[in-house]
């Protein structure tokens, strides 16, 4: 039985949010940077000052890993003096923890502000040299505003699985698992909608990765489960339905495949083992077809595709919306 359908929607990115929560205004500005980035259709998580090694190791880093970009904001603590050298300010113990976590997990989107008396040490005077400066706790958020929109941050952005391109092939003669390949008059010929997926983690192969479709919705708008849920093939593979994606390399998947002779039937080049295979649209048309993807210890993304069905399979299209 397909389980019943959800509203498929593209997943936020995750925001990292590296403060000290000392005072009641930090704990304020930090909320209000989280509930400004909420409002712009990001996920923020501000990082709380953990107290044992398991919390770190369950909690903050997990979260790092995971996490689309960095944020820091640099408040003071305490004056700091060494032994024949001057005084300054130092920032948080804990921000500056957290900010080397983030640089070896290979977040690369890093945002910093910091405050005017805090002397830039450690990563953060070397990694980031522009910094913006702020004197009063009101300066952080638009501070914070202006950085994101000049850095190009985007709520729809991924450091994960993404899909990153898409082609035609070209026409073939198509047998898997479901035709008698001792038969060379059961092949199908067909022409295949390749999508290109990409790994943008630099820390972390994407093993087993998988997509699947999900739903079709109609032109009119009356969407229903997809008769095939199994995973699909992975592109230029000997019926191979998972593959790895190398840290910040790329993998294809056969998304779907039109039929040559019967241009309105659309199939799915699937691990479904049925014989024969079903098509999964039947008619002329405008469809959207929602797919899900994803590998181990990796977040499940979703992507959609307009497919307009001819009854040609040459001048029939597909792209990627989602």
């Amino acid at each position: 039985m397909n389980p019943p359908l959800t509203k498929l929607c593209l997943m936020p990115a995750k925001i990292f949010i590296s403060c000290g929560q000392h005072t009641d205004i930090e704990r304020k500005t930090a909320r209000d940077v989280g509930l400004w980035l909420e409002g712009e259709g990001y996920q923020p998580y501000v990082a709380t000052e953990v107290t044992s090694v398991f919390e770190l190791n369950s909690e903050i880093i997990d979260r790092l890993k995971n996490s689309d970009y960095y944020l820091l904001i640099n408040f003071p603590r305490e004056t700091v003096t060494k032994e024949d050298e001057a005084s300054f300010i130092r920032g948080s113990i804990y921000s500056h923890q957290e900010f080397g976590i983030a640089y070896a997990s290979g977040i690369d989107r890093i945002i910093a502000v910091n405050h005017h008396a805090v002397s830039k040490e450690g990563m953060l005077g070397t990694l980031i040299n522009n910094a913006p400066v702020f004197r009063d706790y009101a300066e952080v958020l638009p501070l914070i505003k202006e950085a994101v929109t000049r850095n190009g941050w985007s709520a729809n952005f991924s450091r994960g699985l993404v899909t990153c391109g898409s082609h035609w092939g070209n026409p073939c003669n198509f047998a898997d698992h479901t035709i008698w390949r001792g038969y060379v008059d059961q092949t199908i010929k067909v022409r295949v909608f390749h999508v290109h997926l990409e790994n943008r983690r630099l820390d972390r192969g994407a093993f087993d990765t998988m997509v699947r479709m999900v739903s079709i919705v109609a032109a009119d708008g009356t969407q229903s489960p997809s008769p095939d849920l199994s995973p699909l093939k992975a592109s230029g593979h000997n019926v191979a339905y998972s593959q790895a994606i190398w840290p910040g390399r790329t993998g294809e998947i056969d998304s779907l495949s039109v039929r040559y002779d019967r241009a309105q039937e659309i199939y799915l080049n699937s691990a479904m083992d049925l014989s024969p295979r079903a098509p999964i649209i039947d008619a002329i048309g405008t469809f959207r077809l929602n797919y899900e993807m994803f590998a181990q210890e990796y977040p499940v993304r979703q992507f959609t595709i307009e497919l307009n069905v001819t009854g040609d399979a040459m001048t029939t299209t597909a792209q990627i919306i989602g």
